[in-house]
């Protein structure tokens, strides 16, 4: 998964900060792949809606837009809107596919969530993996990924869980979606 130029051309030489998490999950990385094309909208991001909701009232507080639950029927591809993300790039390799996500809420920074899914060690198995990146915006950026780091951490590693099962409950019921 090499989609690195997608990343922070916002500031190249900003320090980066990174939330990562990685998980065999028991099924095709092309079933994966098929809960990944799903997320946001109706199918939500696989965690209690409410975390999002929460989120979004901070947001709209602090003179942002909010979260929204809005996803168009076509496929993921740079531009398309996910709730408050948007898609900055995709890679398709022979093994593996990532998309990078740009967050549109206001943030002292710039925050960019990484999914990609490889093919695993064994038939029917795939790595996910979850990286969450935030390049502050000065030091309210770096006070903010601080006071804020637990609660992100929690977050993403609820929907990296819970994307993983919801692929491994797809596989153990028959397929893609």
């Amino acid at each position: 998964m090499h989609l690195r130029r997608a990343l922070p051309a916002y500031a190249p030489s900003a320090r980066v900060l990174r939330d990562r998490h990685t998980t065999l999950v028991a099924a095709s990385a092309a079933g994966v792949w098929s809960e990944v094309e799903r997320i946001g909208g109706a199918t939500g991001w696989h965690i209690p809606s409410v975390v999002w909701e929460v989120r979004g009232v901070v947001d709209r507080a602090l003179g942002g837009p909010g979260h929204t639950r809005w996803r168009g029927s076509e496929p993921l591809a740079p531009g398309v809107r996910v709730d408050s993300w948007v898609v900055e790039g995709l890679a398709h390799t022979r093994t593996s596919e990532e998309v990078v996500l740009r967050s549109l809420m206001k943030l002292p920074g710039t925050a960019l969530l990484l999914i990609g899914v490889e093919d695993g060690p064994r038939p029917d198995t795939s790595w996910l993996k979850y990286t969450v990146l935030f390049t502050p915006s000065g030091l309210l950026g770096v006070i903010y990924w601080a006071v804020s780091w637990p609660a992100h951490v929690l977050v993403f590693w609820a929907m990296h869980q819970g994307l993983a099962r919801a692929a491994e409950r797809c596989h153990r019921e028959g397929g893609m979606r």
